[in-house]
């Protein structure tokens, strides 16, 4: 072969086996877009049909240090709003919207959770815990 000669690259239609590296990824990414889909829907089709979907408000007891309390919540109302502004308990405090500071930090089953992106909703029938202040 002269130095001029430039080997040619074979297309993707005149590979020996017709199927790319390109083919199989496309393929796959596919794949695994329907895959998450489908999990989603289903995830969302059986939260849709529980037993425990509520719209608008409803009364819910909570046991808040030790005390059992009846409050009056929507579905969207966080654990933190419920604390703060029904209970009048304002050691969690609402200094940011994600839980990455810390200072919404109550304890749930003895376990640390950001009361301001837990729902109220999901604190029904568990153990919660705050600091006093």
């Amino acid at each position: 072969m002269s130095p001029s000669t430039k080997p040619t690259i074979p297309r993707p239609a005149e590979r020996s086996g017709g199927f790319s590296r390109r083919d199989f990824l496309h393929g796959s990414g596919a794949v695994a877009a329907a895959a998450t889909l489908q999990t989603s829907a289903t995830a969302f089709a059986q939260q849709a049909t529980g037993a425990n979907v509520v719209a608008g408000e409803t009364t819910v007891e909570l046991a808040v240090n030790g005390k059992k309390h009846k409050v009056t919540v929507e579905p969207r109302t966080t654990l933190l709003d419920v604390l703060r502004y029904q209970l009048d308990l304002t050691g969690a405090k609402p200094i940011c919207n994600d839980g990455s500071s810390g200072g919404a930090t109550v304890l749930i089953d003895g376990k640390p959770m950001q009361a301001n992106i837990v729902l109220a909703l999901q604190a029904v029938g568990k153990d919660i815990a705050t600091s006093k202040a």
